[in-house]
């Protein structure tokens, strides 16, 4: 036979290989000791050639002065032991009368002593690690004094100084002898069994931690679909309080039929295709009463031939979230209501109270114009104030309308060049800046991703705002500009991937205005000044804000009493590719 060196073959595989030639070797041992004629093995190595002047190897001397001089027959096969023994992997030794007759070299690698000092030695137990002396010398009186001829264990070999102990199974055998007691002993070095024992313990405990650690339920199945592992978070779904109560059992032991039905689908679908299930989100009701969500993926699992022989299966809790999903869609179906008030309340406005104010107006003109004169001072002032008060009510509920609208009405975005709607602003401003001797400055402006109408509103108040809240005393000087930036989109928050973003800066030397109140300037209705000082109805802002935060930016000023002021907004130069209402 055979032996390949031990480093070429794997452990269980050289294990085998060992306790084969140990075995063979034993009856060898046995057959020479008992005077039998040599019946050699076939593949096992030829004796050493005796020469044409019959020489002995100097082995069968050892063999034969060991086994107290046996006749030719048992010197020839002792021969045999003795070629096979020094060139064994396993260690062997041969007892007679109370000491070591023999040691083979794979023996004095082990015990890491040499051969000379092994032969010869008295006390076997020397050569085992302290620890494991009891156990040693209770195999070795089982194989001497026992009923049975063969005793074993596992022992380790004591080192020299702090050398690491070497782990050997150790087989001693009684030979029966007539000159006397015969043991033949045979140690095969499992060091690498047990650091691999050792290693995968160490994993299996590593993972028995993390599996039962996780905030997540996790099992095995066999493929009769029954619990083979649970960890805590599935003990408390199956109502159990061990791993020990789960075990061996189906889900349909724990849940309702139909539930368990369904789980029991899936299993099958896994065990028998092989495909997983991922990702599977299931309503569960536990043996307490108490109902759930978990987000399940199962998958199959194999042996080393690629046969399925279990699944393994995972269970994320997702109730709160199911729960969040659903206050999420009331809360959606509530604002859908709302939006339709909205609209409902914007046909209303633009129709049924537009309507009445447009009356007002014209025939308060026309009272001015036809009987102005007939009129005291008094009465053409309260018909100018009507005039005035309805114009404003008028223009309130058209920057209602407008603010409603950003979202209601809203179109898709698409690149748009921010610099050519600037210029069109501008242009509608002429007359403003002939009327104030101002001027606005255009710098380099990008194209973006965005709603065209929306950036022209954002842009006429922002820059109708500039020349409004001027210093009386001077012209509005205006200046826009922007800059590039990456960071993240402000609409998702700082931890967002950082993505292309453009910032736009509206610097105008008017006015200015303490920036306590920067949040207020931006809310509805809200007014720094009165309107016998500026006119407006105070919404303007607060549709730029909302057209900004449409557009996933974001908007802010800097501003010092008279000072003048800078409007700085942030946008994203892409937009995700969603259809807005």
């Amino acid at each position: 036979m055979l032996l390949l060196p031990r480093w070429r073959l794997p452990i269980p595989l050289w294990e085998r290989e060992a306790a084969e030639l140990r075995l063979r070797m034993e009856a060898t041992m046995e057959r020479s000791l008992s005077g039998e004629s040599p019946k050699p093995a076939v593949g096992d190595p030829a004796p050493a050639d005796s020469g044409p002047a019959g020489g002995v190897d100097p082995s069968d001397r050892a063999v034969e002065s060991c086994a107290g001089g046996a006749e030719a027959p048992a010197a020839s096969h002792g021969n045999l032991f003795a070629v096979l023994a020094d060139h064994a992997p396993v260690g062997m030794f041969l007892w007679k009368n109370g000491r070591v007759g023999y040691a083979n070299e794979a023996l004095s690698r082990m015990c890491r002593q040499p051969r000379d000092r092994l032969q010869g030695l008295t006390d076997l137990a020397e050569l085992v690690s302290p620890a494991d002396r009891p156990a040693f010398q209770q195999t070795v009186q089982a194989a001497r004094q026992g009923p049975a001829t063969h005793a074993s264990c596992e022992v380790r070999l004591a080192g020299p100084g702090d050398a690491s102990p070497v782990h050997v199974e150790i087989h001693v055998r009684r030979i029966p002898d007539a000159g006397g007691e015969v043991l033949v002993g045979t140690l095969v070095d499992v060091t690498e069994r047990r650091q691999w024992e050792e290693r995968l313990a160490n994993e299996r405990a590593i993972l028995r931690t993390l599996v039962d650690h996780l905030p997540v339920a996790i099992y095995l199945k066999d493929t009769a679909t029954r619990k083979t592992l649970v960890n805590p978070v599935d003990q408390r779904n199956l109502g159990v309080r061990s791993e020990a109560e789960a075990l061996g059992r189906t889900d349909f032991e724990f849940f309702p039929r139909e539930q368990a039905e369904a789980f029991y689908a899936d299993d099958m679908q896994v065990l028998t295709t092989g495909v997983p299930v991922l990702n599977r989100e299931e309503r569960i009701t536990r043996p307490d009463g108490t109902s759930g969500w978990l987000l399940t993926s199962k998958v199959p699992l194999r042996d080393v031939s690629g046969r399925i022989v279990g699944l393994a299966g995972i269970g994320l809790d997702i109730t709160e979230r199911k729960l969040a999903d659903e206050k999420l869609r009331a809360f959606a179906a509530q604002l859908e209501r709302s939006n339709r008030e909205l609209q409902d309340f914007a046909y209303v406005a633009s129709h049924d109270l537009q309507e009445p104010l447009r009356k007002i107006i014209v025939f308060s003109e026309r009272l001015c114009e036809r009987f102005a004169e007939g009129l005291p001072p008094e009465g053409r002032d309260y018909l100018e104030r009507m005039r005035r008060a309805a114009q404003r009510m008028q223009t309130l509920i058209n920057d209602l309308l407008t603010f409603s609208r950003v979202t209601t009405r809203a179109r898709e975005f698409e690149p748009v060049d921010i610099g050519e709607v600037v210029r069109e602003v501008v242009a509608d401003l002429e007359a403003r800046l002939e009327q104030t001797g101002g001027s606005i400055e255009i710098g380099d402006l990008p194209v973006i991703e965005a709603d065209p109408l929306q950036m022209r509103q954002l842009f006429q108040n922002l820059l109708g705002n500039a020349l409004k809240f001027r210093k009386p005393e001077e012209p509005p000087r205006v200046r826009v500009w922007a800059e590039p930036l990456h960071g993240p989109r402000p609409d998702r928050g700082p931890e967002s991937a950082p993505e292309p973003l453009c910032r736009f800066f509206v610097r105008d030397n008017g006015i200015g205005f303490d920036e306590k109140y920067l949040d207020r300037i931006f809310n509805v209705f809200q007014r720094l000044h009165g309107r016998g000082q500026y006119e407006g109805s105070g919404i303007g802002l607060a549709i730029a804000r909302k057209i900004v935060q449409r557009h996933g930016g974001d908007i802010t000023a800097r501003s010092q009493p008279g000072q003048g002021a800078t409007f700085i907004v942030t946008l994203p130069v892409h937009q995700p590719k969603v259809h807005q209402p």
